[in-house]
């Protein structure tokens, strides 16, 4: 037998933690992934929303969001922006710390 019950069973875990870390690696990168392009295309909406100087006309029943109701709110959606990011951030910094907690 090349492994003791005892070295087997330290190898099982072992590989089992390393393909349980593989996969959280994949979500992480997946999830990052789906924000980043999130973002972009609220940028990209937000960019070509007209300021109201177009012949365009949005009713209530068609398009929803803070930002077509008054010019002023566009303040308040770059206020949502920057809140949803620095989230974002602390989420990551906090996940980095107990991963380092719980190595320790």
């Amino acid at each position: 037998m090349k492994y003791s019950d005892k070295e087997a069973m330290n190898e099982i875990m072992k590989r089992g933690k390393s393909v349980s870390i593989k996969r959280i690696k994949q979500t992480n990168m997946l999830l990052s992934a789906i924000s980043c392009i999130l973002f972009i295309s609220l940028v990209t909406v937000i960019a070509f929303i007209p300021n109201g100087s177009s012949d365009v006309t949005y009713s209530n029943e068609t398009v929803y969001g803070s930002f077509l109701i008054r010019p002023q709110t566009g303040a308040y959606v770059l206020v949502a922006v920057l809140a949803f990011l620095f989230g974002v951030v602390i989420s990551i910094l906090f996940n980095r710390t107990r991963k380092k907690i719980d190595q320790a």
